[in-house]
């Protein structure tokens, strides 16, 4: 059963997790809610794993993890998050984290794989701490081994002297073959035990009493050595030179245990005894094995590993690399590049060799470091390696050695990221408008927008970045910015996307419409993160849609007084062509036919006004001349009793309908119809409060104070009574005003005021008249 810790701030998913986990009946979890929870956990629990969230209050993810391998802990170490920054990806890895998973998608298989990366981290550390235990056994059972063979010496030299001295003193060699550290043994020629040491008494469980001279060899020999054994002890009596002086045997004890047991033996000169020496080694025995089965892991591991483990000499040849390598590189077998320069022949370019060992040199290791191996046919394959120094016994340095992992698919997947921002770039740039990311704030703070925001605003992105210069929030016309508030929120509220046009003040004070749209940017748990969307200048569309329906009103209106006034006539022209059929009197019906005549001229001078008026609201609005408006207009009129002097610069232009031409000829021809006395007239033109002012004055007799605003009224006049009633249309349409402040017995003087914003560029200033 796998102890596991789990730290998140996020109880539903702790809670999930563990069900998820539990589930599989080889974990058992204990939850925490924050990193020190878990230290505390850590230091009175024992655990096989820990699986931790990135952002937490207190102490987010990597703290917690340096903090546990700060304190010489080597649990495997899970970051389960949400952030999937390469960054934070790389730190993880880097502090010592054994895997990173990122949140997100069905749970069902992100744990079975939160799962699988616990087993395999768990088992992969388990693997470690074997090897690393099974190769300190193997360490000491060797050192043990070596220690044992100069002991056996010194036992076989002690025991040569004690037969020298055997002869001269049984007492001396009595003491000696008792005190020995070895288990001997004197064996008569028909296997009894004659002599048995204290040693060999404590290992077989048997007093002395109960072996010397009532129990035989074989006694303690396990059956399956039997018959090998004794055909050696045949040899060894008929020619010792024939017969193994030393051996490895099982021994049984009188618990029944076996133990491991190396032989050394020999017959007494000049006797048909034999001496015997047994050293215990089935511990030594116990970790050979353990080391053999470690060796035969490690070669599993090295042989199966996906990535790619290698070790190189001084000299920069490859000595030691795994099966994958040659997967990796596309060659056939290992054979082909073990024993080369790693240069010249593994490496794109030989010279990012020395790259890289200038960085292991500076630190001593590298990790994730990336660089470019040349393949068997001559390609590229992306690598990322961490690697470090090894050493020898003596501490020296031996090589270099690490792992080597493929990340070609990373790569590309990065060069078409770098693409797609490029593209994504190139296409914000070519907006007619800007992009942007922003906060949900009464100040609309930026976090992002592009430099189209400079053409529409007039201020560069950095300026409103993080409300460095003025917040976006200020350039929302004041009128306006509640409104704009409450349609974002109503929008947000009910999670849709937004569309709103509203006016905006640019840096240069002008007032300018733009169009926005919109939406919000949640967090997976719903959390409103910040606005996105795009901006646009509507301000020349919205005006000619304006002026366009403007227009279309009073065209629908103009069609509607020329067909009453031509209706009214014809039915008085009909009127007085009955009365004319039905009088007798010549000289009355003459005077009929004549009132028939001036009302049939009256309809073709309507129908003539029409037919000239018929363009109005047909044009699009556009930026045009104030001054090639009025030289046209003079074409329009007979101008030889009457001087028109037009002032305004060539560079002066508003926008409007190019009707307004017919505005400036209807004031000529009223100078010359009404002005009596008139010989000149004058266009110019100045700014007043903000606004442009177009003046036309004549000298004429002027206008009739009681008359000034019947003027502009339908019918008014001796003609058609059309002309400066269409005039005020033609201004109004365009979003301009019309009045008339000039003199009686001085002249007229028409005003035409053009808000700001509908004009640009110089005008002429004239002082006051």
């Amino acid at each position: 059963m796998t102890k596991i810790l789990y730290v998140d701030d996020e109880p539903t998913l702790l809670e999930l997790g563990k069900m998820f986990l539990e589930r599989t009946g080889q974990c058992s979890v204990d939850t925490v809610s924050s990193a020190p929870q878990a230290l505390k956990k850590l230091n009175s629990n024992p655990y096989d794993a820990i699986i931790s969230d990135y952002e937490m209050p207190e102490m987010n993810g990597i703290e917690f993890l340096k903090t546990v391998r700060t304190s010489g802990n080597q649990l495997p170490f899970i970051l389960f998050t949400g952030r999937g920054r390469e960054e934070v990806v790389i730190q993880a890895l880097n502090e010592g984290a054994d895997f990173y998973l990122q949140k997100g998608g069905d749970p069902k298989p992100q744990f079975t794989e939160l799962y699988h990366k616990i087993r395999q981290a768990v088992q992969q550390r388990q693997v470690e701490e074997e090897l690393r235990t099974k190769a300190e056994e193997l360490h000491a059972a060797y050192e043990e081994i070596v220690a044992t063979e100069e002991e056996l010496r010194q036992n076989l030299d002690d025991l040569r002297r004690s037969e020298e001295a055997l002869h001269e003193s049984e007492e001396s060699y009595r003491t000696v073959f008792q005190n020995t550290g070895t288990a001997t043994v004197v064996l008569e020629e028909d296997g009894i035990i004659s002599l048995a040491n204290n040693t060999f008494a404590s290992m077989s469980g048997y007093t002395r009493e109960e072996i010397e001279g009532k129990m035989r060899w074989v006694d303690f020999v396990h059956p399956d050595d039997l018959s090998w054994m004794r055909i050696e002890n045949r040899k060894r009596m008929e020619d010792e030179s024939r017969a193994l002086p030393h051996y490895e045997f099982r021994f049984i004890t009188r618990s029944g245990e076996i133990r491991e047991i190396y032989l050394t033996i020999g017959v007494i000169p000049n006797k048909k005894r034999s001496i015997a020496s047994l050293l215990d080694i089935t511990q030594k025995k116990c970790a050979i094995r353990s080391l053999e089965k470690s060796e035969a892991l490690y070669r599993s591991v090295i042989e199966n590993i996906q990535d790619v483990y290698y070790r190189s000499n001084p000299e920069g040849a490859l000595i030691m690399v795994s099966p994958s390598g040659a997967t990796l590189l596309g060659y056939d077998s290992i054979d082909e590049i073990l024993g080369k320069p790693i240069a010249e022949t593994l490496y794109f370019n030989p010279d990012d060799r020395d790259e890289f060992l200038h960085s292991l040199c500076t630190n001593g290791f590298v990790r994730n470091y990336e660089t470019r191996l040349r393949k068997k046919d001559g390609s590229p394959v992306y690598v990322s390696t961490s690697s470090h120094y090894y050493h020898d016994e003596s501490g020296a340095i031996a090589g270099v050695e690490g792992i080597i992992r493929d990340i070609t698919d990373k790569k590309v997947v990065e060069q078409a990221l770098v693409e797609s921002e490029r593209a994504h770039a190139t296409m914000i740039s070519n907006l007619p408008g800007f992009v942007y990311r922003c906060a949900n704030d009464a100040d609309y703070t930026m976090e992002f927008i592009s430099d189209g925001c400079i053409a529409v605003t007039g201020y560069a992105p950095a300026d409103l970045i993080h409300n460095n210069l003025i917040s976006y929030n200020d350039l929302v016309h004041p009128d306006y910015q509640q409104t704009l508030w409450e349609t974002v929120q109503k929008f947000l509220y009910n999670g849709g996307m937004f569309e709103v046009e509203y006016p905006i003040i640019t840096k240069s004070g002008e007032i300018r419409w733009v169009w926005e749209r919109g939406r919000g940017i949640f967090s997976e748990d719903d959390r409103l993160l910040f606005l996105e969307g795009f901006i646009t200048d509507v301000t020349d569309r919205r005006r000619v849609k304006d002026a366009l329906r403007q227009s279309n009103n009073k065209i629908r209106l103009l069609t509607s007084l020329t067909r009453h006034d031509i209706v009214n006539n014809l039915l008085m022209l009909k009127g007085y062509q009955e009365i004319a059929l039905e009088t007798q009197e010549l000289s009355a019906v003459y005077d009929y036919i004549s009132k028939a005549h001036e009302i049939s001229n009256r309809i073709e001078s309507i129908i003539g006004f029409t037919r000239e008026y018929e363009g109005l609201g047909m044009a699009n609005s556009a930026w045009i001349s104030v001054y090639s408006l009025i030289e046209s207009a003079q074409a329009e009129v007979p101008t030889d009793i009457i001087k028109i002097e037009n002032t305004i610069l060539p560079s002066l232009k508003v926008f409007a309908d190019p009707i307004l031409q017919k505005v400036f000829s209807t004031f000529i021809d009223n100078s010359i119809r009404h002005g009596k006395t008139v010989t000149k007239g004058t266009f110019h033109s100045r700014e007043v409060n903000g606004d442009l002012v177009l003046f036309y004055r004549d000298d004429g007799i002027g206008i009739d104070p009681a008359k000034k605003e019947m003027i502009f009224d339908h019918g008014y006049g001796e003609h058609t009574g059309l002309g400066l009633y269409l005039a005020r249309e033609i201004v109004s349409a365009g979003g301009f005003t019309i009045r008339e402040t000039g003199t009686p017995g001085a002249g007229v003087q028409f005003e035409i005021v053009i808000p700001h914003g509908l004009y640009k560029d110089s005008i002429s200033v004239l002082p006051d008249t």
